[in-house]
This record gives C-alpha cells, structure tokens and sequence, in this order.
C-alpha cells in the first residue's frame, strides 16, 4: 500500500515571515511499504537526493499519484 507523507524545506529565496526567518515551504512524497520514497519518473524506489524526482508541491497530485499505485497493485 502507497501512502503519501510530507517534509518540510526552505526554498532558495524563501520569504520573509513578520519575525524574519526564512518561510518555509511544503513539499509532499509517496512511500511503498517498505518506507522506501518513489520516484514519480520511474515508478521504482529512488535513493538519490534530487527532490524534483519524487517530490509534488501539491497534496493532492501526490495523492493521485499513490492512489493509481494502489490501484496498479488490487488489479494484479
């Protein structure tokens, strides 16, 4: 079962909250069973560091995304 999580990061030129520090932003990931995060090029467990292969900046694209992923595997 593919379940969507979340992390946090601060972006290159973040903006400025009324206390000054850095707003931050919300980027959303899709994980297998094993915790293992997807890519969303390759459909296969990504090991490498480069957030544009995995991340989604919207909840609901990466819960599209795994909701298709679980529908592959009910199909088999």
């Amino acid at each position: 079962m593919y379940q969507v999580k979340s992390n946090q990061y601060i972006p290159y030129k973040p903006k400025s909250l009324p206390s000054g520090m850095p707003a931050c932003s919300t980027y959303y990931y899709v994980i297998n069973e094993q915790g293992k995060v997807i890519s969303h090029k390759t459909l296969k467990p990504y090991r490498g560091k480069e957030m544009n292969n995995y991340a989604f900046h919207s909840q609901e694209g990466a819960e599209s995304f795994a909701k298709k992923l679980n529908e592959s595997l009910q199909v088999k």
